[in-house]
Order: C-alpha cells, then structure tokens, then sequence
C-alpha cells in the first residue's frame, strides 16, 4: 500500500505541470479579441416585430422604430431577423453574414427593398474621444422614393433654413457620410433635393452632448402617428425627432353608463368645443390640438355649463391618442390610450375597451369558433374603465366570448366575428341594463 500511494504522488504532480504547460501556451498564444460597437434598427414600415440575434445568442425584440445596443468581440458572425406573427411564432428569418471589425462601429438597418425586409450594414470609424458627436445619416423612407433624393441640413437651433448649407444629398438606401458636430442643441431640416421650400421634415430641437458616434435613419412615419416622416437615433432606445411644427390628434369613445350623448373640448373652450355630439358607443372624429399641457374637458352634448370631467394631460408632438369616456353622469372618467395605426403587411389591428362599472375584471377570448375555453388564455384581461388598443390579430374568423375571471360565470357570446385584411377593429364592453351581464358594441372596420 506504501508503494502504491509513493508512485501516484509523483504521476499526479507530473500531470498538473502538464495543464500548467497547456494553460500557459494558452495564454501566450492568444489574446482577447478586441470590442466593437453594434447598433440594430428596425426601420421596415410593413414588417411585423422582429427577433434579433447574433447566432442564436443575444435574442433581442425589436418593433418597428425600435432600436438596441451590443458590444460584440471583433469577427465574422451570422445574424438573424426572426419575423413574428401574432401568437409570437416566426413567420420568416432573415439571415446574414457581416464581419465585425476593430475600430469600426456598425449600424445594422432592417429596412425594406422591394416590399421585402432586407438587413443594411453602416460602418464608420468609432471615434470615443468625447468632445463631440459624429453623425451620419441612412435614408430609409419608403414614402419618398419617387423623389429623385432629399438635401439634409443639420444646424444650431432656430438656423435659417434659406441660407444654410446642406449637410449632403441623399437618395432612398443611400448614407450622409460622418459629420463632426461639437456639443448643443440642434434641428434637423429634410427638403425635396434642390427645392428648399419643399420641406419634408424639420425637427424639434435636440441636445448633442459628447455621444462619441450616432447613426440616424430617416424613416416613414407609417400611420403610428401624425408624423409622415421622422428621424429615428440609433441610440438603444425609440428616440424618435418628429417635425417641430406637428400637432397632436384626440378623440373620444362615449362609453357613459346612462348611453347618452357627449361633447369635449380643452382648456374650457366649450362654446363651441372640438369634439360634439358624440353618442354612446361611438368614437368620434380625430381632433387636431397643439402639442403641450392641457386639460380635456367632457360635457353632455349640447350642454357646455356642466363639466362632467376634467383631466390634465400632455399632448406629445404627432401622437393619436383615444380617451375612454365612462362613469355615471356627474362623475365621468376619461382615460387615454396611445393609438398606434400602422398596418402590418398580411394582419390588422384589434382594440379592446371595458367602459362596464359592475365587473372589477373581464377576460376577453377572441379564439377560433368552437374553442374550448378551458384550453387558452384569454386575450386581454381588463380592469373596469380601462383598454387595450392597437393588439396585433391575424385575419379570420372568430368568435368573442367574455367572462367573469373569479367565477368564469360567461357574462357574453360566444359571438362570431370576422376579422378581414389590413384593418383596424374595436370592441367595446358595457353594462348590460339591468344585468349582471355585458353588451357588446363593434366599432371602427367592423362596421
């Protein structure tokens, strides 16, 4: 036994000299690989949300307008788009190859060639000395295609458009070469190519403050607002410059529990106000305000000298907003949803409101007809007085059905629904009189 253990001692230190040896070759041999930055931006106007990924790592979800941030080692990588349907499955992936390299920070942009999602690689020199910012710019609006190109102009804030110089020009998948701009606040203007007074686009002031380097895309607007056009940073967030001049869009669904008639304005301008004569289970017209602080103000129509709600809010430049009316007379809620227009290619939008009072919850299924229930999850759960707008659904037939999420007591349908191509649909819940059940009111595309 002595023997045994005074031969192992020697074999196990003559093993662990040889990983030292291989580890040390290791070492010598090869040096961690450098970083360089990777920016992703989803600028496809008509593409479905996207998964982003490096391989099969890094899986990142991006929506249109969307934008993420990497610091990937320096070398030649496959990447994916993944394009989602609806239920989150991938309809296609869009596959690849870029190689990364050291000193040079890239920019990759989904946009759309053809009608069809197509990655664009945009690579400059990363700079990091923090006293400025270099800018570069890709012109990914589809909306202005059958311009020849546009001239850009990047000054201080408040530059005269009529004697400035323009930045460059640049037509549709083209990029404005690297600008070095010291720290400040600025705005961009867009014009037709050699027609000034044709003006696409001139954003709201921003501030450049020692970003080492950023890649801006023009970008369609694509109906998820006011905004025609826009300027997307490629900064790893939805930093988005719409133009200076925009308005803001309101309107409001009457889903007062007494079923009469309303009126809104803003800022007590009620004689006339903005919005008149809306009834129940009816969305008005889109109304057009300026940008800023304000309060919306709900009346009975015709009747401007008894305020029934009064709610302050901020209207951001270009958005479309919808205020969810509800409540009893004399103590109405108004409750505003971010609107979001834009049509994907193939689907159409559905949006959900819950103006009932009796119920603290309703669990809202839009599933295939003759579904068992028991089998899904619901589409939306919504708290009384609340909404779900702008939800991606797939065309086809369905049938609606609404319950009680503590006693799955069925409070209505199931009701047969058709939901069609490139559509925008609502739906609409309320106290059925003198029940404990729901009405069920179809709005927009269903009618």
């Amino acid at each position: 036994m002595l023997d045994t253990i005074k031969l192992a001692v020697p074999l196990r230190i003559a093993a662990l000299t040889v990983v030292a040896l291989l580890v040390s070759a290791c070492d010598g041999g090869r040096s961690v690989p450098p970083k360089t930055s990777v920016r992703v931006v989803h600028a496809a106007p008509t593409v479905a949300p996207v998964v982003f990924r490096r391989v099969q790592a890094n899986a990142t979800n991006l929506d249109y307008k969307g934008s993420a941030t990497f610091s990937f080692d320096v070398d030649t990588y496959t990447f994916n788009f993944e394009i989602t349907a609806p239920d989150g499955s991938v309809t296609e992936t869009v596959s690849f190859q870029a190689t990364l390299a050291d000193g040079v920070s890239s920019t990759i942009v989904l946009r759309e060639l053809n009608g069809q999602p197509s990655p664009r690689v945009v690579e400059a020199p990363a700079s990091g000395s923090g006293t400025g910012t270099n800018l570069q710019m890709l012109h990914s609006a589809t909306s202005l295609i059958p311009l020849a190109g546009v001239d850009v102009f990047i000054e201080l804030q408040d530059f005269d458009l009529t004697t400035a110089t323009p930045w460059g020009t640049i037509a549709y998948d083209e990029v404005l070469p690297q600008r070095e701009l010291t720290n400040g606040t600025y705005e961009i203007a867009v014009t037709e190519a050699g027609v000034r007074t044709n003006v696409l686009l001139r954003t709201e002031p921003f501030a450049l403050t020692n970003a080492p380097d950023l890649t801006l895309v023009l970008i369609d607007g694509a109906d998820e607002g006011l905004a025609p056009v826009s300027i997307m940073i490629a900064d790893g967030g939805n930093t988005e410059l719409v133009d200076r001049d925009l308005e803001s869009g309101i309107r409001v669904l009457n889903a007062v529990n007494d079923r009469s008639a309303i009126d809104a304005g803003i800022d007590n301008e009620l004689s006339p106000p903005i919005i008149t004569n809306v009834a129940f289970a009816t969305a008005s017209p889109f109304a057009l305000i300026p940008a800023g602080d304000h309060d919306l103000n709900v009346t009975p129509a015709m009747n401007p000298g008894v305020i029934e709600t009064d709610a302050a809010f901020t209207a951001a430049r270009g958005t479309l907003s919808t205020w969810l009316v509800t409540g009893n007379p004399g103590d109405l809620e108004a409750t505003p949803l971010t609107e979001n227009l834009r049509v994907i290619a193939g689907e159409s939008r559905l949006s959900l409101f819950n103006g009932g009072l009796l119920n603290a919850n309703v669990e809202i299924f839009i599933a295939a007809p003759g579904a068992n229930l028991a089998d899904l999850s619901p589409l939306a759960r919504l708290p009384a007085q609340t909404g779900a707008v702008a939800q991606r659904i797939a065309p086809g037939d369905y049938e609606l059905t609404v319950r009680d999420p503590s006693t799955l007591a069925m409070l209505a349908g199931p009701q047969a629904l058709t939901i069609g191509t490139d559509g925008y649909y609502g739906i609409l819940l309320n106290d059925a009189a003198g029940g404990s059940t729901v009405d069920v009111s179809l709005l927009f595309d269903f009618n």
